[in-house]
């Protein structure tokens, strides 16, 4: 990511993507995967993303899928932290593989991407009340603008 696309933050915008849409894009996740659709969550007032739990059934580890609300921008969490502390995991090679083949364009995100500092060059595309909420919020990682807890 070179710079932010404009609304990736979600502030004073409604979800780009229906909850139809999000459950036919997981829908394509097979085994060994599982979706436990009774966990999506929807972006709030104070999230810009869904949020979903993800079970390997081979190995049974679960981790929170979270879809960036404007833009299909996708992370993993091994667990939902608290405002805008998630630990962020690398996909796994069979997912990332799942996701490929999917007839949108996703864009899983690294935990060394969403780790990263942002450069304030890469805020050059969005809009000053963007930048505002931003700066105000104190967000230092790609992975705090992308996936916030801004209200």
């Amino acid at each position: 990511m070179n710079t932010f696309r404009k609304g990736i933050i979600g502030f004073n915008s409604q979800s780009h993507h229906s909850r139809d849409e999000i459950i036919s894009f997981l829908q394509q996740i097979v085994f060994p995967y599982f979706i436990d659709f009774k966990s999506l969550v929807p972006p709030s007032d104070s999230s810009n993303f869904w949020q979903v739990t993800v079970s390997n059934v081979k190995n049974k580890v679960a981790f929170d899928l979270l879809i960036n609300s404007t833009y299909w921008y996708l992370a993993l969490v091994e667990e939902k932290g608290s405002w805008m502390n998630n630990k962020y995991i690398d996909f796994p090679e069979d997912l990332l593989t799942q996701l490929k083949g999917v007839p949108i364009d996703v864009f899983p995100m690294s935990n060394d991407e969403l780790n990263r500092i942002f450069k304030e060059e890469e805020l050059s595309a969005l809009d000053d009340i963007e930048i505002e909420q931003i700066k105000y919020w104190k967000s230092k990682t790609v992975g705090e603008v992308v996936f916030n807890g801004y209200d």
